[in-house]
């Protein structure tokens, strides 16, 4: 796969609505910057704690033993599905300063099933030199997606949150369970 064609592919991957896409967009409602970006930089570390072991390590067993990727992926549909319970009840966030924190972001693009996307599927096979070269145009495209989706949180989200109260963290929350409702389909192979 060419760098042109992998920055696309990836680039289309990582806009698609998801958990930590969802999280971001929160985030960036803030009235402050400082949280948001750094927001943003666990989502760049939770990407790279779930590639690099996979891709690295994991890859082959993973390959060799669908099961592991469907417990992978339940536990996955757990995480978020317990994410949205929580944010059902949570208080409207807009604005508010470290509603979203980065630990939370880091831990969700963990579970994400992108990650396993990634690493199994976009890039190159090995650890040699166009795996490196990838990997760094991927480090700089999560900052660039992730900062549009903090951009949508600063403008449409936070406009929404403010007229109607509960429907941000309610939508949000809706979201999530559609994500654990496909991930947890795949874990039981349905699809």
């Amino acid at each position: 796969m060419s760098p042109l064609l992998f920055a696309l592919a990836l680039g289309l991957l990582l806009l698609m609505p998801g958990p930590t896409n969802t999280l971001l967009a929160l985030a960036g409602t803030e009235r402050t910057w400082r949280n948001p970006l750094i927001c943003l930089g666990a989502a760049v570390a939770g990407y790279l704690a779930a590639i690099l072991p996979v891709h690295g390590l994991a890859a082959p067993m993973l390959l060799a033993h669908p099961m592991i990727g469907q417990v992978v992926a339940a536990l996955a549909a757990l995480w978020v599905a317990l994410l949205a319970v929580r944010l059902w009840d949570a208080p409207l966030m807009t604005g508010r300063v470290g509603a979203i924190t980065p630990r939370l972001v880091f831990v969700t693009t963990i579970f994400n099933p992108k990650g396993l996307v990634i690493a199994l599927t976009l890039l190159p096979a090995g650890l040699n030199g166009p795996f490196f070269q990838y990997l760094l145009l991927m480090m700089a495209l999560i900052p660039v997606v992730g900062g549009f989706w903090l951009l949508l949180g600063a403008s449409v989200i936070h406009r929404v949150g403010s007229r109607y109260p509960g429907l941000v963290m309610r939508s949000a929350s809706v979201a999530l369970l559609v994500f654990s409702a496909g991930l947890a389909s795949r874990a039981a192979g349905l699809l």
